[in-house]
């Protein structure tokens, strides 16, 4: 077993781009009921399917709790609850088994509101089911019954009475800002760090106003090292087979490349895949990036930043001889060869791609597309011994499969480059075995099948999407070793790293900032890295956890 380091996985975090609290007020107009008609895809599960936790001495009880690594020896604890509660941003925790090794750590609280963005595929998706009718967004976006004075019978600024009619001819639109019912309030969102973990120690915690007790074990920096990665999961019944198979792994981290909740401005989805991916993402760190449906629909990064802070100023720089492999993640693919979202990154692969070449990036992780595909390691558009091996994992959960191929040069059916392709739904296990060497299978869990119930075959062994036109459709699985290059075989590439070395270049912000040890009593803000002062410090426990 050899040592990983403290900074042996550096991940680049790279962007592209409780209930619901919307209120279903006011009556809509008779009219026309609905344009949708069942077609073709997984789809999303309904609101309805996301109980909430009633574990708890006095509920609403807190929920949406999961995991993701601090810096050194750190985990991060998120959890919500409701706004109209006293809940504390407080965690238990402890060695396992050991009672007298609990600590009560205090952390901080955030909301945020936005205005709901109506985007007409909630109503009339081009596949699956609809998140919400036209009759639901009508009745939300009328005011009539609150909006005017009931002696003059004068309308107020804000009245309106929205027919079935108009939402399906007006589509895509922001919420009225006069309406309180537009408006999206967050549960609270609660941050706690742990800190002086070890390697190895599997530790109990339970957050405030929640009975239940989970349990994870905090990493290893030791080979082997597993890694469990997906992207684009939504909140289908695919979703769930991905959470399960991904749990069933047992990795030390999960890495989701972006497009987790798809709420796609209708705020109140996020709370719904906080619940989903709970039972995964409270035993498993996961460390995830934002994607397009982060940022897009009105989204603004705003729901993401809020439940998924990413340790950014913690990572600092890092050394590649304390640091043999690097794996970045970003969401959409520099290199694929399915005619989906074809080459939407250029831009930053030309801005990028020399930095990660010149450092000896060994593995990208990302998503976008609606499909599974694995690369040979790559540069500057060509096979490249010491560049970059590709894993696009948009295979999580999300929909119809991307499944139309480009064919390679002079006809041939299949790129060079591209060594496996399939549009069916799996999850990726990638599991460094030492500073050389590393072993990567893919596994498919279920297939797109049209004549299937909502168009999911969860015959994996059988199964083959429907349209996919790859050569590897109907295998189950994809197994490789990913290599890393001799320092001889890469000179060039090492010449290239000191080029970049010495140009001159602005620092980066967390050497700017510097990053500071915090206290029992701080936080480290991850955004500004400073320390701030929380509610209390953290203090032994003789109690049994709550």
């Amino acid at each position: 077993r050899g040592m990983l380091g403290s900074s042996a996985l550096t991940l680049s975090l790279l962007a592209l781009g409780v209930g619901p609290h919307v209120v279903f007020g006011g009556t809509p107009v008779r009219g026309r009921t609905s344009i949708y008609q069942r077609v073709g895809s997984a789809s999303q599960l309904p609101m309805s399917h996301f109980a909430p936790n009633t574990r708890c001495v006095e509920p609403p009880c807190s929920e949406q709790v999961h995991l993701q690594l601090g810096g050194p020896g750190e985990m991060v604890v998120v959890f919500a609850s409701a706004p109209s509660t006293n809940t504390v941003a407080r965690v238990i925790f402890g060695e396992a088994g050991v009672p007298s090794s609990k600590l009560a750590v205090f952390g901080t609280t955030a909301t945020y509101s936005q205005l709901v963005y109506w985007y007409a595929k909630h109503w009339n998706p081009d596949m699956g089911l609809p998140t919400l009718t036209p009759e639901q967004v009508a009745a939300i976006r009328t005011t009539s019954s609150w909006a005017s004075d009931p002696k003059s019978g004068l309308h107020g600024s804000a009245w309106e009475n929205i027919s079935v009619e108009q939402v399906l001819e007006e589509g895509d639109q922001l919420g009225n800002y006069k309406n309180p019912s537009e408006h999206y309030n967050s549960p609270q969102l609660h941050t706690v760090v742990l800190r002086g973990l070890r390697g190895g120690q599997r530790y109990e915690y339970s957050v405030d106003r929640d009975d239940r007790v989970f349990s994870f074990v905090m990493p290893e920096d030791t080979f082997p090292f597993t890694f469990g990665v997906t992207a684009d999961v939504d909140q289908t019944e695919v979703t769930n087979a991905t959470f399960q198979a991904l749990a069933a792994m047992a990795p030390g981290a999960v890495l989701l490349a972006g497009d987790l909740a798809y709420a796609n401005g209708y705020y109140p989805r996020w709370d719904s895949f906080g619940k989903l991916a709970e039972a995964l993402s409270a035993a498993v760190p996961t460390m995830t990036c934002p994607g397009n449906h982060e940022t897009g629909y009105m989204e603004a990064f705003q729901s993401y930043k809020a439940r998924y802070p990413m340790p950014a100023a913690a990572s600092g720089r890092f050394d590649r001889r304390r640091t043999p492999w690097l794996v970045v993640m970003m969401h959409a693919p520099w290199y694929s060869s399915n005619t989906k979202h074809l080459q939407e990154p250029e831009l930053m692969r030309g801005d990028m791609e020399t930095l990660l070449y010149s450092f000896g990036a060994n593995v990208v992780v990302s998503g976008h597309v609606h499909s599974y595909e694995r690369t040979a390691p790559m540069y500057n558009n060509a096979s490249d011994p010491c560049g970059t091996t590709y894993l696009n994992l948009g295979d999580g959960g999300k929909g119809k499969a991307n499944v139309k191929w480009l064919p390679g040069e002079d006809d041939a059916p299949q790129p060079e480059w591209s060594l496996f392709r399939q549009a069916s739904f799996g999850v990726g296990k990638l599991e460094l075995v030492n500073d050389t060497h590393a072993y990567f299978r893919w596994h498919r869990h279920s297939c797109y099948d049209e004549e299937a119930p909502l168009n999911e075959n969860f015959s994996a062994s059988a199964c083959v999407s429907t349209g996919d036109d790859s050569l590897q459709k109907t295998l189950v699985s994809d197994e490789t070793w990913i290599v890393r290059p001799s320092v001889a075989q890469c000179k060039g590439q090492e010449q290239h790293e000191a080029q970049m070395k010495a140009r001159p270049r602005s620092p980066s912000f967390a050497s700017l900032i510097g990053i500071p040890s915090c206290g029992q009593d701080e936080l480290l803000n991850t955004t500004t890295g400073e320390c701030i002062v929380v509610r209390g410090p953290a203090r032994r426990l003789d109690t049994n956890f709550v």
